[in-house]
C-alpha cells in the first residue's frame, strides 16, 4: 500500500487595516466655534418652534438675517409644494379629498446647499423637526472641523507607542515603514498597516 499526502498552501496577503485615535482636534482649538454654533442653534429653535432652551435667551435678540450672516446655511422653514390631485367629478369622495386637512403641515425644516458659484442649489429637508435640526447641526459641526488647520504631527514626530502599544505579524515586529499616516476631521490621527500590500512581512 502506497499513500501520498500533499499539502499545498498558497500565500495569504494580510489586508490593509486602519486604526484611528477618535480624537480629531483638541477642544480648545474649536471651542469658540462650537459655542457659537450652540448659541445659534438655541436661537434657531426659538425662531422655528418658540422653544427656549436657555433662560438667558431673549426673544428677537438676533434676526434670521443676522443668523444667515453668521452661518452660510441657516435652518429655515421650507414650504411644501402641494401635490396635484386627480379626482373625477363622479367620485363621491372628491369633495372630501380636495378639502385641506386642519392638521396638514405646509412646511418642512431644512437648509439650502449650493455649489461654489451658486448656480446649482437644492434643499436638504426633513419632515421631522428633530431630524432636521440634528442633520443641520451635524453638517455645521463637520464643516467647522474641516476648516481647522491640520496641525497634527507627522509620523516621525509622534511616538506611536502612545497609541499603538504592540504590533507583530509573522513573528516580526512592525516598524514605521509598515505604517502610513493621515488625518481625518472626525476620526483623528489614523494609521494604515500594509497600505500598499508590497511587503513580504505581511504574507503568511
Amino acid at each position: 500500500v502506497s499513500l501520498n499526502i500533499n499539502l499545498n498552501s498558497d500565500k495569504l496577503v494580510f489586508p490593509a487595516v486602519t486604526v484611528c485615535t477618535l480624537n480629531p482636534y483638541r477642544y480648545k482649538e474649536i471651542k469658540e466655534q462650537l459655542r457659537e454654533l450652540d448659541r445659534i442653534t438655541q436661537q434657531t429653535l426659538f425662531d422655528l418652534y418658540n422653544y427656549n432652551a436657555s433662560s438667558t435667551l431673549l426673544a428677537g435678540a438676533r434676526s434670521r438675517r443676522s443668523l444667515a450672516d453668521t452661518l452660510p446655511y441657516p435652518l429655515q422653514r421650507i414650504p411644501v409644494q402641494p401635490e396635484p390631485r386627480r379626482a373625477r367629478s363622479s367620485d363621491p369622495s372628491s369633495v372630501r379629498d380636495n378639502n385641506p386637512r386642519v392638521d396638514r403641515r405646509d412646511w418642512r425644516v431644512g437648509f439650502q446647499l449650493c455649489n461654489q458659484n451658486k448656480s446649482d442649489c437644492f434643499y436638504q429637508t426633513s419632515s421631522s423637526g428633530v431630524d432636521g435640526v440634528r442633520e443641520w447641526y451635524r453638517f455645521h459641526y463637520i464643516n467647522i472641523l474641516a476648516q481647522v488647520a491640520d496641525t497634527s504631527p507627522s509620523l516621525e514626530e509622534e511616538a506611536l507607542g502612545n497609541f499603538i502599544f504592540a504590533c507583530r505579524f509573522n513573528q516580526a515586529p512592525c516598524t514605521q515603514e509598515n505604517y502610513s499616516h493621515f488625518h481625518h476631521p472626525i476620526y483623528g490621527n489614523c494609521y494604515t498597516f500594509n497600505n500598499k500590500n508590497d511587503s513580504s512581512l505581511w504574507m503568511a
